[in-house]
């Protein structure tokens, strides 16, 4: 909502002194892409590891993949 409004939603950031010197439309599509994009990432990873697992599951049942054979430990008697 931030990011593709055509008008400020907070006017009484306008009375506030700008840091960046841009105006206040600007600054609101900024903060909402700042908080967009890192949350959509996470979505992103979330959905990408499910396919990965889910991938994975698919080929160990087609018998594609054959799981890593338990190794031995060697135990020094000695």
């Amino acid at each position: 909502m931030l990011v593709f409004a055509d008008r400020p939603y907070y006017a009484a950031y306008g009375t506030v002194r700008s840091i960046m010197s841009i105006d206040l439309l600007n600054d609101q599509v900024l903060g909402g892409l700042i908080m967009w994009v890192p949350g959509e990432s996470l979505h992103l990873l979330a959905i990408g590891l499910i396919f990965a697992v889910w991938y994975r599951k698919s080929q160990r049942d087609a018998g594609e993949v054959h799981p890593a054979p338990a190794r031995r430990r060697k135990i020094d008697v000695g």
